[in-house]
Order: structure tokens, then sequence, then C-alpha cells
């Protein structure tokens, strides 16, 4: 009784819904005659099967009907041709399905109550990525010669014998005859075809043609994840929580890996406290002290951003279908305190961003919504760059990146697509940070001085990048934030900048003095500390690195960061170059180690203590314009 309840429920996600849509199919197909037929299609690993196989659990339990499964061998029947060029597949499908019957039927011999029992036969067809994934080589090619290809730029299958014999099984030629039909009691046959893919990749003659219906299996939501983690894993809910508000576009296969790398990872630290405590299934920490609790929340966080990254860069087919969906990019870990100066911008992102994602609850509750668009104005080299990747670092969220080269597309309508498909991503892998370089290049204006139209491909992309950003800002179950990036603000379009978009603007100075010192000092008293190795000569080398500091923070006054990394690696290359002169001059092969006290002693003269007049011509070198490193 309480599954046939559950049948009459609404699903409450497609996976669900593919369940119930297969078992009802299974129970209650009318046109014994006529097969019926069935597209799951999504993404590798996300489940296809287990809907399939859940779906005859379930009809075997609640139904009257004898229901089986089948999965034809599609290698050998394609291997094996006739005279007219079709494959054998209608006779494999029938000989398969025959002989499980009358297995079946020999078996339940001894049960006559069994002897009058209606059987439903589920042929799977799994793989069909493979064969019904549409090519655009030949429709481009009947394009280019005027003739229509009837498929709007589909193009054809990869197998159009199969895609024939198909067509000829499921809506031509009857199965089987209904004589056979009564002798072997079948009363339906379902076909399922798995496809890993969109649904719009599927050659579009399928799609008319084969199927009753479809059912886009796309990656889990976030409740989906939870759910799925907590009956899949023994670690602790808060943990679970923090893996599944940060997996967002990965499959039930990719969350299996990552449940096992969490497992790795706290074994290996098995003697930490800390990780001891996600071992424990209970959810106990709810009964903690705020302080306590906060403190484990945020190790959470951290735990869950480290085996996502570490999932992400693994080598199995789920951690590369995620790397290679839409939006994806493998960021190098960059945190605040990486970036010189910039504190003022660096606080503004980090009360944009990081206060909402953290209190998003209380911001609800009083009514708050947080900005959803910020851009970052400034000249190039100032680090905005940077400061999105430190975003994607710091802040627990999926980052998304748009890449304009991937976005832009010739055909009509394509870069449309392609721009709502990274808005769907963002969604998907909600929390989220969307960022895009040179934001100009193709959201400009979309009217000149005079009031006339620009191109209609920029228009319409505009029209659509606003049209998104409206939806994400009214969406209150999912935060996105669209972050981008100009040098010519005044060249973007102004509907950009209203209320709701772009709405939070921030300006990336040039560094100050305090930001060009800091940068400086890094290198000097980091990357190039081997150029100061201990020595029992009484040289003041920190005398030289301030007056080196001092000389380069004077002599960048009006340089972005990036100019003053070039100046700084100029002047570094430089000395590589005297080293080598002078090796070259005494004609002695010198290791490792005598190069760096060859450096030593062309930057420090030996009797003032001082930077030595090759050091000084080598920085008056660096910091001349136009600069070369030769």
């Amino acid at each position: 009784m309480e599954d046939t309840v559950s049948l009459q429920r609404r699903p409450t996600s497609p996976f669900e819904f593919a369940v119930e849509l297969l078992c009802g199919i299974a129970l209650h197909w009318p046109h014994c005659r006529q097969p019926a037929s069935v597209l799951l299609c999504g993404p590798c690993g996300n489940g296809k099967s287990h809907v399939v196989r859940s779906a005859v659990r379930r009809a075997r339990r609640v139904g009257s009907r004898r229901v089986l499964n089948i999965t034809p061998r599609l290698a050998e029947s394609l291997a094996r041709r006739k005279v007219n060029g079709s494959t054998m597949l209608r006779k494999e499908i029938r000989h398969t399905i025959a002989d499980i019957l009358l297995e079946q039927t020999e078996s339940g011999v001894k049960d006559k109550t069994e002897l009058n029992t209606e059987s439903v036969v589920i042929v799977i067809l799994d793989h069909m990525e493979l064969f019904l994934t549409a090519t655009t080589d030949t429709s481009s090619f009947l394009r280019e010669e005027g003739t229509s290809s009837g498929y709007s730029g589909s193009g054809t299958p990869h197998h159009p014998a199969l895609l024939a014999d198909l067509y000829d099984i499921i809506r031509g030629r009857d199965l089987f005859q209904q004589e056979e039909l009564q002798q072997m009691r079948l009363s339906c046959v379902l076909f399922v075809t798995l496809f890993s893919g969109v649904y719009e990749e599927v050659d579009l003659f399928a799609r008319d043609k084969l199927f009753d219906a479809y059912v886009s299996l796309k990656t889990p939501t976030e409740s989906e994840r939870l759910t799925f983690m907590q009956n899949q894993s023994v670690i602790s809910p808060l943990l679970c929580r923090a893996i599944a508000a940060r997996s967002g576009g990965v499959t039930y296969r990719g969350l299996t890996e990552i449940l096992r790398h969490v497992e790795e990872i706290i074994h290996e630290k098995s003697s930490d406290k800390d990780y001891l405590e996600f071992l424990s299934p209970i959810d106990n920490f709810n009964t903690l002290n705020k302080l306590y609790y906060k403190k484990f929340e945020d190790f959470a966080a951290s735990l869950a951003l480290q085996t996502i990254r570490l999932f992400s860069a693994s080598g199995s087919t789920a951690a590369q279908e995620y790397r290679e969906s839409a939006g994806y990019i493998d960021v190098q870990e960059t945190h605040w305190s990486d970036i010189a100066g910039l504190e003022k911008v660096k606080k503004t992102l980090q009360r944009l961003i990081l206060r909402p994602l953290k209190h998003y609850t209380t911001y609800r509750r009083f009514g708050v919504r947080p900005s959803t668009g910020v851009l970052l104005s400034g000249p190039p080299g100032t680090g905005k760059t940077m400061l999105a990747r430190a975003m994607a670092t710091e802040l627990n969220a999926s980052f998304i990146y748009m890449d304009l080269p991937q976005l832009i597309q010739s055909e009509v309508g394509e870069s449309e697509r392609k721009l709502r498909e990274f808005f769907d991503v963002a969604r998907e892998r909600s929390p989220s940070v969307m960022f895009i370089d040179e934001l100009q290049a193709a959201f400009g204006n979309r009217y000149d001085a005079e009031g006339r139209s620009s191109s209609t491909h920029d228009a319409r992309l505009v029209s659509q990048l606003l049209h998104l950003l409206d939806k994400a800002h009214e969406d209150e179950d999912h935060f996105t934030l669209f972050v981008g990036a100009t040098n010519v603000k005044h060249m973007l379009d102004e509907a950009l900048l209203r209320a709701g978009r772009l709405d939070t603007i921030v300006e990336v100075p040039l560094p100050d003095e305090a930001a060009r010192h800091s940068l400086v000092q890094r290198v000097v008293y980091g990357e190039w500390n081997a150029w100061f190795p201990n020595s029992s000569t009484s040289v003041d080398t920190d005398a030289v690195r301030q007056a080196l500091i001092k000389a380069f923070v004077e002599g960048t006054t009006d340089l972005t960061g990036a100019e003053m990394r070039h100046t700084i690696n100029v002047f570094a290359l430089h000395f590589l170059r005297l080293i080598h002169i002078k090796k070259e001059a005494l004609c002695e092969p010198q290791k490792l180690v005598d190069s760096v006290h060859s450096l030593q002693e062309l930057l420090i003269d030996a009797k003032s203590h001082c930077m030595s007049g090759e050091a000084q011509m080598a920085l008056t070198r660096a910091l001349s314009k136009p600069m070369s490193s030769t």
C-alpha cells in the first residue's frame, strides 16, 4: 500500500520522475504490439543505469506483471550486416527476448500461478552516445553547397544504418506477431536508451521519431548530494553538508570518489583529534557552544574544499568530465595575504562576498539581498585577476571562469546559448563566483554617441546577459556572484551598471608606496633570499637589501603591479648575464653555489659594503623605459 501511494505523489526530482515513468509504462502500457521508448540523457556516471535498475525493482515489487530486462550486444549486431546494409540488431533483440522468456517459463513450471503471468521486457540500449550523437561536418558541407540537410544544423548520426534499424524496430514493422505475443504472454516491450550527454546532442531525427518521452538527468542538487553522502558514508553530517554545498556539477560517481578522498585524508591524520571528530556519523555538533561549532564549521569547509580540489586534479573519468564542463578553471591557490597592497579593495570584496556567504541565512531573515554583481575597474596589470583567484581560493564557493573565445561563437544564437550554459553551471554549483576578464570586449555599448545601434550579435549578447543577471539577483535559493573586470569602464553598456546587476563598482588603483614596498620586500627577502647566503664577512646584507628595496620603490611610482614584476625580473636577468660574462672571462666552470657567491660579489661592493656599481647600472637599466631584458 505504501509503494502504491508513492507512485501517485508528485516526484521531487528528475531521478524519481524517471523511475516512476519507467515503472508506470512497464506496468500499464496498453499497446502490446507497439513498443514503448524512453530516452534517459545526462552526464556519464550520473545514475542512468541505476534509475533503470530501481524502476525494475519497484515494478517487480508493486505490479502483477513479471518484469525482465536485457541488454543487446550492439557491437556484434553492427559487425554483422545483411546484403542491404542493415544490421542484425532486430534479430538479436528478438532472439534475446524469446530466450529469456522461455527460460523464465521453464523455471516457473513448478509454480502454476506464474504460468499465466504477463511479462514485460525492458531493452536497455547503453552507451548510445557512440551511435546517436549528431556530427556537424556533413551538415556544414551541405550548407556550403546550398543543400538543406534536413537537420537544422544538427548534422548526421555516426551510424545511420543503426538509426534506420532502430526506427524499423520501434516505429516500423511489428517486433512480434500477435500469435507470438500471446504464446509468450508478452504485454510490453520497453526500450530505454541511455545517452551520456545533453538532449540537444542527440540526432534530430532520433529525437523526433524514436522516443515517446525523454528525461534529462542533470547532476544532483545540493539536497540530493547531501542525501546521497549521508547514505553512503560514515563521516559526520557537518562535513557532508560542507561538501554538498561545494560540489555542484559533480556526478554521483564523482561524489563517491570525493567521499573516498575524504576518508583517506581523515585516516591519514587519524592522530589529529579534530579529524577523529569527523569519523563520527552522529550529528552532535548542534549541541556545542557557538564558538566551538564555528571552529568545526570552518574546519569542515576547509577540508571540503581541499577534498574537491584533490578530486578535480585526479585522473578519473568523473574528474575529467568535471574539468571539461563549462566554466571550469584550474585555479592556482592565491590568498588575500599573497596580494601586495590593495588593502581597501580586499576589505571591500571581503565585506561583499565573505559575509553574505557565511551569514546568508541572517541576511535573508532581515530581508537583505547581498550584491550579486561586482565590477573591478582599473588599469591592466593592477591585480584584478589575482583578486579573482583569491576569491576562488579564500571563499568556500565554486569558481566559474567565463572564457571569451569560448563564449563568442559565429553561429546565430550560439553565443547566447553558451552564456546561458555558464549561468546554469553557476546556479548548479551554488554558491559560486563567476569571473570574466576584459568585460568590454563582449558586452560593450549597444549604441554609439549618436544613438545608432551596434552589431546585432553584440546587442543580443548584452540583452541576454542583462536578463541572466536579473534572474540571478532574484533567485533566493542560489547565490551567484558575477565579477567582471575592465580597464575601460566607459565602454560598457550603461544598463550593465544599474541596480541589481553590476551595481558594486570597485576601483583597483595603481599600487601606492606601501603596496610597492610590500611587493619588493617579498621578492628580496623571499625569492631572492639565496642571493644573500650566510657569510663570515662583516658585510651588512640587510642594509644592502633595504637599499635595493628603496631604489625599486622610488623608481616605480607610476607602474602597475605587473610592470613592477617585469622591472624586478629585468634586474635579476641582468645579474645572471653578468655571471655568465664573468664565467667566460675566467674560463673556469663553476657550480651553483659559486654562482650565488659570484652574484653576491657583483651585488655588494667589497670596500664600501654598499650596492656595487654593476648593481646601480643594472637598476638604472631595469627602471629605464622602455624596459629591456637583454
